[in-house]
């Protein structure tokens, strides 16, 4: 069964990490690319159907735009 919460969280987390991703400066656009794509990647993953795994999921985003900002 699926939970209109969950999906509306993950929804939310796709675009702030498409957002994150598209809104980075940056003066390499192989770099600019690159993050777009991983975004990408990440939104059309399989959804997260419990809490635990939408927890994991925000981990994760969390560690992808963490490593963008490294590399700005």
């Amino acid at each position: 069964m699926k939970d209109p919460w969950i999906e509306n969280e993950w929804d939310d987390l796709c675009e702030r990490l498409q957002e994150c991703a598209a809104d980075m400066d940056s003066t390499a656009d192989d770099e600019v690319t690159s993050r777009q794509e991983a975004a990408s990647e990440f939104v059309s993953s399989d959804p997260p159907t419990r809490y635990p795994e939408l927890l994991q999921r925000v981990a994760e985003a969390a560690g992808l735009a963490i490593s963008w900002q490294s590399t700005s």
